[in-house]
């Protein structure tokens, strides 16, 4: 969310932390912030909240950690419920119950879900 009109969606991204004392680009956070991920860039030319020396626009931070105010950030449900998950769940449970017909072959046992990264709790959108 832009942090100046809250009306257009800037980035997308993971959080990682609101813990005021973590450190991004060696800063603490402090109060009323997140520390974020950026995976994708939707207007590059976005002022930064905190810009660094060399790092004023959100093009700058992409595949970076950016802090940005906790009220401009809209949390997405978790990667677990998204749609994506559930039609790959979908395919997985149609492709092993394929590989349970053949009587050679035991069907392969499940693996626990694990998220893509470890940071991913959950999808965010950062404003501006």
């Amino acid at each position: 969310m832009d942090y100046i009109q809250k009306e257009e969606v800037v980035a997308l991204g993971r959080w990682q932390t609101k813990e005021p004392k973590s450190l991004v680009n060696g800063l603490p956070l402090g109060p009323n912030a997140v520390k974020v991920f950026v995976d994708e860039v939707l207007n590059p030319t976005a002022f930064i909240w905190r810009p660094t020396v060399g790092k004023t626009n959100m093009e700058d931070f992409l595949n970076c950690y950016v802090v940005w105010p906790a009220n401009c950030v809209v949390f997405e449900p978790d990667i677990t419920d998204s749609p994506r998950r559930q039609q790959s769940d979908s395919k997985a449970v149609s492709s092993s119950s394929e590989n349970q017909k053949s009587p050679l072959t035991p069907p392969a046992p499940k693996k626990p879900f694990t998220p893509a990264s470890p940071l991913r709790r959950s999808e965010v959108q950062l404003y501006c």
